[in-house]
């Protein structure tokens, strides 16, 4: 019997997977579990510099070749195409054999305790990730990768950046069997402690029925904001079978991107620039030429890396998976996300849209992984809110629609006091903060708007900082410290007592609830708060 999951193109059967000490049927097994990756990937790897190489030799001989001037100074090879194709086919052999040689030298293997990796020729490399220490792991396609249904499994340790092994390349079944085993066995070994008295293992991870947003049905659509999830959705979701919650049309990301700061400024700079070519502005083409082309390129790849976004759930991870060219499927461990925040730029307001970000324990969204802290590039408010209530169970709904609301001060929030309008003429009023028994909620912004929801037992310490100005008009800015990420909350512009009293206060509730986390996880005491899913 098997199970079909989503792939990237359609379903997908669910195979074998291979035993830490087995040989896989895909990938040959070259002793003691170690396996190499997919024959092609010599070509996949090489294949940039192969196009490259040819690229270049075509852009030297492109008016040769078509007749439209002969062989002059100016070009290096002087026309001569056998040592052109001398040159390109030494380039390719010499790119074809380093591929070669280092496809043979690598290996992975799954082994009880870790997943480990060696590559390297003359400089080996032996990675070693034990699974206690895997935060994510995420599929990576890229296009030429598409073409030939292979995948990349990333493996995210904590660390950040500099924990990371990339898995390159295997069959795309493969590939996401080696995504959910290597999940498993991280669950497994984060698992808490089991109790002594024998009545089984708790967890505070689990997500509670209460606040949980609505799951998809069987055949994958979304289910409408507000419905109440099915006994077939929460089974599904308990055996591991990824079920979506939120599909954002393509056609909301393109407005989304058109409704932008930066779509605004391109308007702008895009008709300046070319006047500036036009009519011969010297200095004004090596200011505006440069910031079109950099601001043009991170807005349309932004587009491009969130295109065909999807948010899904599987047991308590949330799956994400998004991309026009390039496929990327992230996991995200609910029990690793330390904060999240909503903020909504002005051109969005007559939208109701938000974009949704956390920080998780580990992923520092560094490198080419930009983004991998986002759970909705521009979501609906009712979407929102109920990825919200996903994320942290705990969530006071009505707190959070006032927390996302209007200008002006809110009831349950402590505000900045009047003086704070002279360093803040605008968004003064709507700064503020609100305590919950769980979170520290933090509103602000003005042409932003922004909300952030930091749980007690996340939050490493509390610091209070005080300029000239704020000393001058009794004011303190407080920040809470939790991990490094996209989300910083930062309370501004309070009254200075009303800061010291936060930092005070907060350092003890963050210690309580350490110490609750703490004794949920030796078993001495259970979560009545979090009751597992049935």
């Amino acid at each position: 019997m098997s199970e079909h999951h989503p792939d990237g193109d359609g379903l997908r059967a669910a195979t074998h997977t291979p035993a830490p000490g087995e040989t896989s049927d895909r990938t040959p097994d070259d002793g003691a579990g170690w396996q190499r990756f997919h024959p092609l990937t010599p070509l996949l790897r090489g294949g940039v510099m192969l196009v490259g190489a040819a690229g270049y030799v075509l852009s030297q001989q492109f008016d040769r070749i078509f007749g439209t001037a002969p062989g002059g100074e100016d070009d290096p090879i002087m026309s001569h195409l056998r040592i052109a194709a001398a040159i390109t086919a030494a380039v390719i052999a010499v790119t074809v054999l380093g591929a070669w040689l280092s496809w043979r030298a690598a290996r992975f293997r799954v082994s009880p305790h870790a997943v480990e990796l060696r590559t390297g020729i003359l400089f080996r490399q032996h990675r070693h990730i034990r699974y206690d220490r895997i935060q994510s792991v995420d599929i990576v396609r890229p296009l030429i990768a598409r073409l030939f249904g292979l995948s990349e499994v990333r493996v995210v340790a904590a660390g950040g950046a500099d924990s990371r092994a990339a898995l390159a390349y295997l069959d795309g079944t493969r590939a996401h069997d080696l995504r959910d085993e290597l999940m498993d066995r991280a669950e497994a070994a984060n698992a808490p402690v089991a109790r002594a008295d024998g009545a089984g293992e708790l967890t505070d991870t689990s997500v509670g029925a209460q606040g949980v947003p609505p799951l998809a049905p069987a055949d994958g659509t979304p289910a409408a904001p507000g419905a109440a999830p099915t006994s077939t959705s929460a089974a599904a979701a308990a055996r591991g079978i990824p079920l979506v919650l939120v599909r954002i049309p393509n056609a909301r990301l393109v407005q989304s991107a058109l409704f932008h700061g930066a779509a605004v400024f391109l308007a702008i700079a895009i008709p300046l620039t070319v006047a500036a070519v036009l009519l011969d502005w010297p200095g004004v083409l090596p200011v505006l030429g440069p910031a079109v082309l950099g601001v043009g390129a991170n807005h349309i790849g932004s587009l491009v890396k969130n295109a065909n976004f999807e948010l899904s759930q599987a047991r308590d991870t949330l799956k994400v998976r998004r991309g026009l060219t390039d496929l990327r499927s992230s996991t995200v461990p609910l029990g690793r996300v330390q904060a999240v925040q909503m903020r909504q730029p002005l051109l969005w307001r007559a939208f109701g849209w938000w974009r949704m970000q956390v920080n998780v324990a580990g992923v520092h969204g560094a490198g080419d992984d930009e983004g991998e802290d986002l759970l909705l590039p521009v979501g609906e408010t009712e979407e929102a809110l109920a990825v919200l209530a996903l994320v942290f169970p705990d969530t006071d709904l009505d707190l959070a629609r006032r927390a996302i609301a209007g200008e002006g001060p809110q009831p349950g929030f402590v505000g900045a006091p009047r003086s704070a309008r002279w360093l803040d003429p605008r968004s003064w009023q709507r700064r503020g903060y609100a305590v919950t028994d769980h979170a520290v909620v933090v509103r602000g912004g003005w042409l932003a708007r922004t909300a952030q929801w930091v749980p007690h037992g996340r939050i490493q310490s509390a610091r209070l900082t005080q300029g000239p100005l704020e000393r001058r008009l009794g004011l303190a800015d407080v920040t809470l410290v939790s991990t490094p990420g996209s989300v910083v909350p930062v309370i501004a512009h309070l009254a200075a007592g009303e800061a010291e009293r936060l930092v005070s206060e907060q350092i003890g509730r963050s210690a309580a609830a350490r110490r609750r986390t703490g004794a949920r996880r030796a078993g001495t005491a259970p979560d009545l708060a979090h009751p597992p899913i049935s």
